[in-house]
């Protein structure tokens, strides 16, 4: 047994951030309660900073595990942004750096903030009272007019997760379940710390691959380091893949509903020939088609990539003053749209998806910039050590 409470605070005293040591020993309790690995898998693994199940999720060796980024190396990076990470910290925040920027345009429409309390504070995009009473049917109203919202936690700190609101035939539904008018005014208070926003619409092209749920694009992208100070800051795109709904997901496309994980190229927005699935823990088994629709990755590209680009490169010069910027977007028939833009993207879905992200050039000196050399992951093994058996 292990003592996790003792390891995350000797975690901490090396160095971690509180909070990252206690991501790092939840996900490390879940991998191991998860994927039984032999003691000697474990130990190898484990001195070399990563999770035991991902020996065989990634396909691990002497060889090859060093162009792997490990899970001890990317919590003890963190932070990778400066103070400057309040910008996207909260999606709130994020909307109005955003919309002082300009950049407005390519975020949702923003409509209500639920309060801690419960109250509501009615926000930029918000129909003005005139044209919606702004009284206890508001949000009710709302979806009457609008058919679909989105409603998500501002921040990691609320806890709960992504709902979709919609009217269908004159019945509202909640993550596609048919919700009475009581229990929508009883549910709704509860969402502390949530907004409501425009529920964003994937473009036709990519409707035909799952119209069940959004394809939502991650990419992250790292602010290259400049020769001189005055030099204007460049980016390149450190990974990036597309995440489709599954039968069962619902209404929601994420990495813990077993949704089908294609990388893509960042150049060109075409389609890796083979994508992944989270539940599926064989690295080696990859998934060339979708396994609802049947539609083939291979040779599809993102629909109006070339000009998406070029959004995301424009947003990323306006946050300059960021060095790491995980975006989740979503290409509707209109255009990009960014749905949320953080700094802790998982690196661990990322690398089975789109390969070891230390064999790229600039990922490596981006990493070894924020102080990857100086990371010792055998620190990581004598804490293990420590806490082995004193549970």
């Amino acid at each position: 047994m292990i003592n996790y409470i003792k390891l995350a605070d000797l975690l901490k005293t090396n160095g971690m951030e509180a909070k990252q040591a206690q991501i790092f020993v939840k996900k490390l309790q879940k991998d191991q309660s998860e994927y039984q690995c032999e003691e000697q898998v474990q130990e190898w693994a484990i001195k070399r900073g990563f999770f035991p199940g991902y020996v065989k999720a990634y396909g691990l060796s002497d060889v090859n595990y060093h162009n792997y980024l490990s899970h001890y190396a990317y919590f003890m990076l963190h932070p990778l942004n400066n103070h400057f990470r309040i910008w996207i910290n909260d999606k709130l925040t994020m909307k109005y750096i955003m919309c002082g920027m300009q950049l407005q345009e390519y975020l949702p429409e923003y409509y209500l903030y639920i309060e801690n309390d419960g109250s509501y504070t009615y926000l930029v995009d918000a129909p003005p009272s005139e044209c919606l009473a702004r009284d206890g049917d508001f949000l009710w109203n709302l979806l009457n007019e609008k058919r679909c919202l989105a409603l998500k936690p501002n921040n990691e700190s609320c806890g709960g997760g992504f709902i979709k609101l919609q009217m269908k035939n004159r019945h509202a539904c909640l993550n596609d379940q048919e919700i009475s008018h009581d229990a929508f005014c009883r549910k709704i208070p509860q969402l502390k710390n949530y907004i409501v926003t425009e529920y964003v619409k994937q473009s036709d092209s990519l409707q035909q691959i799952w119209s069940n749920s959004e394809c939502v694009l991650r990419i992250v992208m790292a602010k290259n380091s400049r020769k001189k100070p005055e030099d204007m800051p460049d980016w390149h795109c450190a990974w990036c893949y597309a995440v489709f709904g599954v039968e069962g997901s619902g209404s929601v496309s994420n990495e813990v509903a077993d949704a089908v994980c294609v990388g893509f190229d960042f150049d060109t927005g075409r389609l890796f020939d083979a994508g992944s699935q989270l539940s599926n823990d064989e690295g080696e088994n990859k998934i060339i088609s979708h396994p609802g629709s049947g539609f083939t990755w291979s040779g599809f590209c993102l629909p109006d990539w070339e000009k998406s680009r070029e959004i995301i490169m424009k947003v990323c010069m306006a946050l300059s003053s960021l060095d790491w910027l995980g975006m989740d977007v979503i290409i509707t028939q209109a255009g990009l749209k960014f749905c949320e833009i953080n700094s802790f993207s998982s690196v661990f879905l990322a690398q089975r998806v789109c390969g070891p992200a230390l064999a790229n050039a600039r990922n490596r000196k981006f990493f070894e910039g924020k102080g990857l050399n100086k990371i010792d992951s055998g620190e990581f093994w004598e804490m293990y050590k420590v806490c082995k058996g004193s549970a």
